[in-house]
């Protein structure tokens, strides 16, 4: 599965969950909000790759909101788009 963005760490170069309890979120309906410190920010359309434990979701951006400071920051709303079961 390719995605222009994935969920990963590290210092000023990183996709996280805003909140990482799914165990509410309805994925096939409900949006997910992300942050991030990226060099290249995403923008509306951009897919972006989680994984977890059963399976890898592709997410596609619905929203980006840029920060001024830091210049790099962002915070993003992305829904579900597809999804890949992983080896059992």
């Amino acid at each position: 599965m390719k995605a222009d963005f994935i969920i990963h760490g590290g210092w000023g170069n990183h996709v996280s969950w805003s909140k990482k309890d799914f165990s509410k979120i309805n994925l096939n309906k409900d949006t997910v909000r992300v942050n991030g410190h990226m060099p290249i920010k995403p923008k509306v359309g951009d897919t972006l790759l989680g994984e977890f434990e059963k399976s890898f979701i592709l997410f596609e951006f619905v929203s980006v909101e840029y920060c001024g400071d830091p210049p790099d920051m962002f915070f993003g709303e992305v829904k579900a788009v597809s999804q890949e079961m992983k080896a059992a």
